[in-house]
């Protein structure tokens, strides 16, 4: 506990902080924590620069910057509590490969007029960077950490004289140079290296030590982001050219200037060769995560621990170039009231088009007559009925919702509270359709196993287990497009599942004990049409060359060759075009 929090996590730790997720009881939500390490409480300038933050932040008051909730002392450690950031930072998605330039110019569009606000009130950020740009469940950015703002008209300094502070990845010449007079044209200049990775999925100035890349900073110019990025169009390099600018006067005077033109070239270059989601998916779009990797209780805090990223999952889902979902939100090793209130609420609501997708990481249970169980933080192994999620709530919970789009994806380990009178108890299959599949229209439930890995009757546990693969091909299979198996800009749960299995099947010699499944209502056999994410690697022209050209058109072609002649193929005719509108407007989009 942390003065009335409850702690539940912890999220990240660096040199100046520890950060932790929490629960608040008064308010029942979820927080961040932010505490002063102890080697740090006898140091008067870390003590001073973190209760700095907390006004700092409570005088900027605009919807993208992380809030602060509340400021105190635990024991004489000072603590910040923020709001919990449930879609993860940019670093986090930039692990995954660089960002398309529409969703680039959208968070720069979010981000830029909290940066000129912040440095309206004379207040310079001098740390940002990719980890420190957050994002909530609808996938719009923030900006955090002022644990380093530099205030223009304060009278005090918490930094030696000529000193450098800040990331030297991100840092403005003038701010390696140690000046005093800094102004906000140095957060533009580290928002042009944040853009330039974003491009490119790569920093501009690659080298291994802080001195190397200041120098780099200070003296290198731009590097040519087509060596990097060849698709990228010339114009996007004149950009970020002029927001690296080494001399401040020349870059853009304000943050909203900068994002304006990046916005340019996203409405010259932008991705609007792309098949919208909503020609099958005409609903909204919603998931919830749900991922348990801490238990309180001792027989089940033996058990593995799942290894998958939820913040990778949401991201992807999140992503307009992938998932096109609305809105995702994560729970994080939450008590079993915060779990059933999380279910009801996302099941609640709901519009007969809408799609839902319910993913849940951690263990699960068959109870003593067989009902599954899923268990979360505050479960206790021998009160299952009290204590777990049952899945008949859940299923109940699903029929209840009016969507009648539904996926829940279970990438759990199973264990069986049956006494053991032989190890061959472990390995009991595990009929997840008979505990969800009730009355949904078009429902899918996928398990990432079949069968129990452990036993774990009166707190004694047996069995094994090696870590899921799952989660990390179910991301990838999106992200890659690979699950696109017959290439239609389009990945169903169908294609998904496919795709997922056969990854496990080629590392079948590791992971010989997981074996995927998939179950369906038997009054809809055929899921093909529930897609779940767009290819983000398909490109509409070649649809438009390849999937149109009939027959009599190859055999135009064929005789062309056969003369000697290139001739180009007859274009299909418009009406055929006006009855697959997502190919003909991305067609003139190409044309244009």
């Amino acid at each position: 506990m942390i003065g009335r929090y409850r702690i539940k996590a912890e999220l990240g730790r660096g040199g100046m902080s520890t950060v932790y997720l929490a629960h608040d009881p008064r308010f029942e939500r979820d927080v961040a924590i932010k505490l002063l390490p102890l080697e740090l409480l006898h140091q008067p300038t870390f003590r001073r620069r973190f209760e700095r933050e907390a006004k700092v932040v409570a005088s900027l008051d605009h919807p993208a910057i992380v809030p602060v909730y509340d400021f105190g002392e635990e024991e004489g450690q000072p603590f910040l509590v923020m709001r919990f950031m449930t879609g993860g930072s940019l670093a986090e998605r930039l692990m995954q490969g660089s960002i398309s330039i529409p969703e680039s110019a959208r968070i720069m569009k979010k981000l830029a007029p909290a940066l000129d606000e912040v440095h309206i009130h004379g207040v310079i950020h001098r740390d940002l960077k990719p980890s420190n740009i957050l994002f909530d469940q609808r996938n719009e950015p923030y900006i955090s950490d002022f644990g380093t703002a530099k205030l223009k008209f304060a009278h005090t300094k918490l930094t030696e004289t000529g000193g450098a502070v800040g990331t030297p990845a991100y840092m403005s010449p003038e701010q390696i140079q140690g000046e005093a007079e800094l102004d906000g044209r140095s957060d533009i200049y580290a928002l042009g290296v944040i853009l330039f990775e974003m491009l490119t999925g790569k920093h501009p100035y690659q080298t291994n030590t802080p001195i190397a890349i200041a120098v780099k900073h200070m003296f290198e110019p731009v590097p040519n982001l087509q060596e990097m990025a060849p698709d990228l169009p010339p114009a996007c390099q004149e950009v970020i050219v002029q927001a690296m600018a080494k001399q401040k006067e020349h870059r853009f005077r304000t943050a909203v200037e900068f994002a304006a033109a990046v916005q340019d070239l996203s409405q010259l270059f932008g991705d609007a060769h792309q098949i919208a989601l909503s020609e099958k998916a005409p609903g909204q779009r919603f998931a919830l995560i749900i991922a348990n990797y801490e238990y309180d209780d001792a027989t089940l805090a033996q058990l593995i621990k799942p290894t998958a990223n939820i913040h990778t999952l949401a991201y992807v889902l999140q992503n307009p170039a992938v998932g096109g979902f609305y809105e995702v939100n994560t729970l994080i090793n939450e008590s079993a009231d915060g779990v059933r209130r999380a279910v009801s609420q996302f099941y609640a609501d709901r519009k007969k088009d809408d799609l839902l997708l319910l993913y849940f990481l951690g263990h699960a249970a068959l109870g003593t007559r067989g009902q599954l169980y899923l268990a979360v933080k505050d479960t206790e192994h021998e009160l299952l009925r009290g204590t777990a999620i049952p899945a008949r709530f859940i299923a109940d919970e699903m029929d209840n919702s009016l969507s009648e789009q539904q996926i829940l994806v279970m990438d759990c380990y199973y264990s069986d509270t049956v006494p053991a009178q032989s190890p061959s108890i472990v390995g009991r299959d595990v009929n997840t359709f008979d505990a969800f599949a009730h009355n949904g229209f078009k429902r899918v439930i996928v398990t990432a196993n079949d069968s129990t890995q452990y036993n774990w009757a009166k707190g004694n546990v047996s069995g094994d287990a090696q870590p899921s693969l799952f989660t990390e091909h179910f991301v990838q299979g999106l992200l890659s497009g690979a699950a696109d198996t017959n290439n239609d800009g389009t990945i169903s749960i169908d294609d998904l599942f496919s795709y997922i299995r056969q990854q496990l099947h080629e590392t079948g010699s590791e992971m010989s004990s997981q074996v995927p499944r998939k179950w369906i209502p038997y009054a809809y056999q055929d899921e093909s049409d529930l897609v779940i994410a767009r290819n983000p690697k398909y490109v509409a022209e070649q649809v438009l060359e390849d999937e149109d050209e009939d027959e009599s058109v190859l055999a135009i072609n064929n005789e062309a060759k056969a003369d000697g002649v290139a001739k180009r193929p007859f274009p299909p005719s418009f009406s055929h075009l006006l009855q697959r509108p997502a190919l003909w407007l991305a067609g003139l989009a190409l044309l244009a």
